[in-house]
């Protein structure tokens, strides 16, 4: 197996890799940003855990510009476009002959919060049912009911490569930036976290069928035809 500088000298030749091939350079996402889209973009498997947000893979576009607005940290519209231009491009990697095996888990609060923007949300949560219907891709809700889990501090992605790619590796996102995790023991903690996790969400069915009554309860209430 590869060992760390091995490991990290792939991620510098992605990232390399990536500024050549133009898109990363002319989005102008930041560095950290830059290297986890490089990476991402080489999965094999992506794996998500997601406490308050829809990951950025299972975004629409109104949902995107709608969290860059809210938690872009006064970005400028400008930036807020380029930004959310940029998280729908990497979406490209979910379709095609080689695309990764990617599993979610969203913690309902985070379909609860979705669900109260009207004009967004329906679209998001009509958008999850529709992409869960995709055989690479697998999403499963943490319901409220489960109580406690095994990562209460926080959302994070494991990404798998190919032997000859790289080891795996993990990625934490938070207000003002982002870090990739090349430490196998980290990597190996979170993948057990996210198997902890996974036998507390609901059954794929399950999940659906959650997302659904979401949609449908926000379609209702936007459209004033909610009778609770």
């Amino acid at each position: 197996m590869a060992n760390i500088e091995e490991a990290r000298a792939v991620y510098e030749d992605i990232r390399k890799e990536g500024a050549q091939r133009g898109w990363w350079a002319t989005y102008q996402l930041p560095p950290w940003l830059q290297t986890y889209v490089g990476m991402e973009a080489e999965a094999t498997s992506i794996r998500v855990f997601e406490i308050e947000l829809v990951t950025a893979l299972l975004q629409t576009k109104a949902y995107a510009t709608r969290t860059q607005e809210v938690g872009g940290q006064m970005l400028s519209a400008e930036s807020i476009r380029r930004l959310t231009d940029a998280r729908l491009r990497r979406q490209v990697v979910l379709d095609g002959p080689e695309a990764p095996k990617v599993s979610a888990i969203i913690c309902e609060s985070a379909l609860s919060r979705t669900a109260q923007e009207k004009g967004v949300g329906v679209e998001q949560l009509r958008y999850l049912i529709a992409a869960s219907k995709k055989p690479n891709i697998d999403i499963r809700v943490l319901p409220t009911g489960a109580g406690m889990h095994a990562s209460m501090s926080g959302s994070f992605h494991l990404l798998a490569f190919d032997p000859e790619v790289s080891v795996p590796v993990a990625y934490q996102e938070y207000a003002v930036g982002g870090h990739l995790i090349d430490d196998s023991a980290v990597v190996e903690t979170l993948a057990g976290v996210f198997e902890r996790l996974s036998r507390q969400t609901l059954s794929k069915r399950e999940s659906v069928e959650l997302i659904g009554r979401y949609a449908t309860e926000t379609e209702e209430r936007d459209n004033g035809t909610d009778h609770q």
